[in-house]
């Protein structure tokens, strides 16, 4: 598994960000979420690491403010920030690992067609994956003339 770290910041004062979601490339933080621009608190921003490191040994508070470091040098614009709370889910996603493709799900049950972010034989288990899965299924559904929902 891989973990997900979720820090999320208060702003002194509000401010928006030049998109809702930025990633960053220099240090810990990978992505920065504009809450309020999201539909969220005003004020808050939420950034996320979404991999295995060194943070993982860190405290969570310390984290956090690693984190409000990182965005107040990648965003000087910013006002001051105040981290107000650190989730780590550890086990978030499923480590994906290289691997040669499988066969695609069984389909032999009329009516049925399986969907899920695992399978997907050329994604890993990700988001995309069932995305891919989900447009695949949907499309065998259709090719073998089976309604999708009961009329």
């Amino acid at each position: 598994y891989e973990p997900i770290y979720t820090t999320y910041l208060e702003l002194r004062r509000a401010v928006r960000l030049p998109e809702p979601m930025l990633g960053l490339s220099q240090g810990l933080t990978q992505w920065v979420f504009d809450r309020s621009a999201l539909g969220g608190p005003p004020r808050v921003l939420a950034a996320v690491v979404s991999a295995s490191g060194a943070h993982e040994g860190m405290a969570l508070e310390a984290f956090g403010q690693t984190v409000a470091r990182e965005l107040s040098r990648a965003l000087p614009q910013l006002p001051e920030l105040r981290p107000i709370r650190t989730i780590a889910e550890r086990r978030a996603t499923l480590r994906c690992a290289p691997r040669p493709p499988g066969p695609p799900p069984p389909l032999d049950l009329p009516g049925l067609a399986l969907a899920g972010d695992y399978t997907y034989a050329d994604y890993p288990s990700t988001l995309e994956g069932a995305v891919r899965s989900g447009l695949r299924a949907a499309a065998r559904v259709q090719e073998r003339g089976v309604a999708a929902w009961p009329a």
